[in-house]
């Protein structure tokens, strides 16, 4: 199973991305049980039951491919995976905009996408 890297993760969380209540998900540990940070190239851990709200600072949701298209398709936009210049890339077309990230994995080119969804979505609420 492939995820998003940590930085990524932390990236989404930044911008507004909720982590998941229940079901079967992958974290990784952002601190361990004495509240010390975890290392950059810490391990995912897949969880069967929800974090618990006093403890999910500690843990960074690191979505699926699915997980990750799932949320794309909240946006009501177009979207595509494919590969493009040996990379793989997600297009996102969006009324008159287009936007194409690339990425080692498709999980990372559409997680760049869903990223980027997130950031215009603040960047439209912040300028009403």
């Amino acid at each position: 199973m492939s995820v998003i890297s940590k930085e990524l993760s932390l990236q989404l969380r930044e911008a507004g991305l909720q982590q998941p209540k229940r079901g079967l998900h992958s974290f990784y540990r952002t601190h361990d049980q004495f509240g010390n940070p975890e290392p950059e190239n810490s391990y995912v851990y897949t969880l069967r039951e929800y974090v618990h709200p006093e403890h999910v600072w500690k843990w960074l949701w690191a979505p699926r491919l699915d997980q990750l298209l799932e949320e794309i398709r909240k946006y009501n936009c177009g979207w595509g995976i494919g590969t493009r210049e040996d990379k793989y890339c997600c297009i996102i077309e969006t009324q008159n905009l287009r936007q194409v990230t690339q990425g080692d994995t498709l999980e990372e080119a559409t997680g760049q996408a869903l990223l980027w969804l997130i950031t215009r979505k603040n960047d439209e609420e912040r300028n009403k």
